[in-house]
């Protein structure tokens, strides 16, 4: 019977050693322990797909939404994260002045903060906002708004109530959004952005997706699927007893869906994933739109994460994949100059970008992340101004005046490989102040899988005693 207490005790000791082993080894290993439950499909690009966006592409009930009776939409699961209902373009005034704006319709949330977003519009050199919206969103299938709707409320700052729409007229390939009073008077307007080219897709809703990038408070990474519409846009915005503004430009529709993929809920996993580059560039030539990435973390993901793009000539029908490319800036959290080097079926594209406006105006800096406690990081957009050249099929093209919008995440820290760890410089670095620190934040945050194995080594070591009894 002692030797029978011996062995189990043994046992035991052995168990909890292994654990210890397992949750000190490097980061990049701990990635081989995730579940492999629930994995979205993956790819390195999707350039490839040419379709026009369907209706479930816009809103896709059954797999990232389910309705209510009441039409309000949540998600179908844990693992979504983020769902863009994001519309951004420049353009100028009836008078000659610029006019830009950044739109976003509130997703769904896991919990009961609702999430809200104001309105900003760039009028007389100043961002300006007359009202906020507030989750959650709804959907119509066309009895209110006449065509497909996603919508939410919300509130004037003067007070009173308004309700932002953005309606899809798939028939005629047309997206408009409208915020109209619904109590009181307040600001309206409304915005059609009328796509040309072909749509450039993160991917179609069941997958497969691309990787955005890493999530900085989670183990984790952020995988999305999705459309951007580019095109021109026409719109006007009216202030009640002071003047309605009237202006054309350009814009993107940004239509995308976000997941965690290692994990099994997007709970707690925050912020722009890191360290991505994203985009469009308009002209009356050409448009093109590219998504791009580094890895600065740990996690060595299935594939690579994104690196793609679309590069249209609207006016020659022509539309070509965009993948061979090499996209620079001038350094630091908060880049002033984008270079865009690259090759594809039809020619070469050489072009230098200015930003001639930053929102906000200095991009805040957080600070620490999972794998460097010490690392810097940042979000922001970029409007910037174009000048280069483009060849197709022999024929240069003199870039001189395009315009577009960049959304950035920057990162400053440890950089990691699978097999080397560098800083952004690429000299090499010794492990950070506070590395014992962070295993025993991941010794306690996995403490629960010690627990669970002993509990399985007792109840089995029970089992046998009583058995030999």
């Amino acid at each position: 019977m002692l030797k029978v207490g011996r062995r189990v005790i043994s046992v035991l000791m052995l168990a909890i050693l292994l654990g210890m082993i397992a949750l000190l080894m490097p980061t990049n290993s701990l990635t081989m322990a995730f579940k492999p439950d629930d994995k979205w499909p993956l790819t390195s690009s999707n350039s490839n797909i040419t379709d026009i966006p369907t209706l479930k592409d816009f809103i896709p009930l059954g797999i990232e939404f389910i309705k209510t009776q009441d039409n309000e939409l949540k998600w179908n699961g844990l693992k979504w994260r983020l769902s863009c209902f994001i519309f951004v373009g420049m353009g100028k005034t009836m008078e000659g002045k610029p006019f830009l704006f950044q739109i976003r319709i509130p997703h769904p949330v896991h919990g009961k903060t609702p999430d809200h977003f104001s309105d900003m519009f760039f009028i007389d050199g100043e961002w300006r906002k007359f009202y906020v919206i507030v989750g959650p969103p709804y959907y119509d299938d066309g009895e209110i708004f006449g065509f497909p709707t996603v919508y939410c409320y919300g509130r004037y700052r003067e007070g009173g109530v308004c309700r932002a729409s953005m309606s899809y007229n798939q028939a005629e390939r047309e997206w408009v959004y409208r915020v109209v009073p619904i109590e009181g008077e307040g600001v309206s307007l409304e915005i059609r952005l009328k796509p040309r080219g072909v749509t450039y897709w993160m991917g179609r809703p069941e997958g497969p997706y691309i990787i955005h990038g890493a999530i900085f408070n989670k183990k984790d990474i952020d995988i999305w699927g999705g459309f951007w519409e580019i095109g021109e846009c026409v719109g006007w915005i009216e202030k009640p007893g002071v003047r309605k503004i009237e202006f054309t430009g350009h814009a993107i529709w940004d239509r995308a869906y976000h997941r965690v993929y290692y994990s099994d809920t997007a709970l707690k996993a925050a912020g722009a994933p890191l360290q991505f580059t994203c985009g469009y560039i308009y002209s009356d030539d050409f448009q093109l739109a590219i998504g791009y990435a580094e890895n600065p973390s740990p996690i060595d993901p299935p594939v690579p994460f994104q690196h793609q793009g679309r590069l249209s000539f609207p006016v020659k029908g022509l539309s070509f994949r965009f993948d061979n490319y090499e996209l620079k800036d001038n350094g630091g959290l908060q880049p002033s100059r984008f270079y865009i080097n690259g090759y594809y079926d039809g020619g070469g594209v050489n072009l230098t970008g200015e930003v001639i406006l930053f929102y906000p105006s200095v991009w805040k800096v957080g600070k620490g992340t999972w794998w460097d406690y010490n690392a810097s990081r940042t979000w922001g957009r970029a409007f910037i101004r174009w000048r280069g050249t483009i060849t197709l099929y022999g024929e240069t093209i003199e870039v001189t005046d395009a315009t577009g919008v960049f959304e950035c995440t920057r990162y400053k820290g440890v950089v990691y490989h699978p097999t080397t760890s560098t800083t952004m410089n690429t000299t090499t670095v010794q492990p950070e102040p506070g590395t014992e620190l962070q295993i025993l934040r991941c010794i306690l945050e996995n403490i629960w899988v010690i627990a669970i194995v002993i509990i399985v080594i007792i109840a089995i070591g029970i089992a046998f005693l009583l058995k030999r009894r």
